[in-house]
């Protein structure tokens, strides 16, 4: 969502099984943009843009997709996904996007149950579509809704927008079929993964460790390898100090905002009063 995605220019590849199915987010998104009432080809133009990966010469939106301060990592599986996700947010790392839609886990995850439920590219796609309900909702149009999508900054979003129409054509002329899976028999592709790489080194700061892949089968919630990774993408916390000017503005309703910050509102509330007063 913050970002227009960029495949990041060397990763590991890893060989996929001959006719490995996965899901299609593209046919997915439009099942349940169509359910959802949202205009056609708008949700999986979204999805185009935001986990699109180059497959079999043709781009298309992957369920796998994690998007990590701004860093695009494309994995095979879900559990590979999945197991990324949990090294991350258990090292309080939570500035990641993920899954067909690229949901930000810092603003939506609190309207996850899980991880699990979060990268399920049905669940993904569910909470996309009320999400942009509730934009177009608040801002009265579907150009608002998909800019806001992206940035609430106007000229990030305007750019965001141009990439969407054409995306919307894309879509359109590649329209999915009804049956919502992938099917890749390519021999190789770029997928970031420990098991099965074909190279031993990862242009991230490290190399595959002989012993990762047993390490990965005893330890399903930490990873060292994608410990190294996360940790060469640097610091996500902002320490610049907070400077709040005096402002007439009035503070937001509860019901205005989503995400982390409605769960936080009462303290954001309580600090708006403690320096009204001080």
């Amino acid at each position: 969502m913050k970002y227009l995605l960029a495949l990041l220019s060397t990763l590991a590849l890893t060989p996929l099984p001959a006719q490995s199915s996965v899901p299609d987010c593209e046919a997915l998104a439009t099942r349940i943009g169509q359910e959802a009432g949202l205009p056609q080809h708008l949700l999986p133009a979204i999805a185009h843009i935001e986990s699109g990966n180059t497959l079999n010469g043709s781009r298309k939106a992957w369920p796998w997709a994690i998007n990590h301060a701004g860093k695009s990592l494309y994995f095979e599986t879900q559990d590979t996904a999945l197991d990324y996700l949990r090294t991350a947010t258990t090292q309080g790392r939570t500035n990641i996007d993920v899954g067909c839609m690229q949901i930000n886990h810092y603003w939506h995850g609190q309207e996850f149950q899980s991880l699990e439920q979060m990268i399920d590219p049905i669940q993904n796609l569910h909470y996309a579509a009320r999400f942009l309900q509730a934009l177009y909702d608040k801002h009265g149009s579907w150009a608002k809704a998909v800019k806001k999508y992206h940035s609430s900054d106007e000229a990030r979003g305007e750019r965001y927008f141009d990439g969407f129409t054409t995306a919307v054509e894309n879509v359109s002329v590649e329209a999915p079929t009804a049956n919502a899976s992938l099917t890749l028999a390519t021999a190789q592709n770029q997928f970031f993964g420990l098991a099965g790489s074909a190279q031993t080194q990862v242009d991230m700061g490290f190399g595959l460790d002989p012993n990762v892949i047993s390490e990965a089968k005893a330890n399903k919630t930490t990873y060292s390898e994608y410990a190294r990774l996360i940790a060469s993408l640097g610091d996500e916390v902002d320490n610049t100090p907070l400077i709040m000017p005096p402002s007439s503005t009035s503070l937001a309703k509860s019901g205005e905002v989503s995400g982390v910050l409605r769960v936080n509102w009462p303290k954001v509330e309580t600090l708006r009063k403690y320096l009204a007063a001080n």
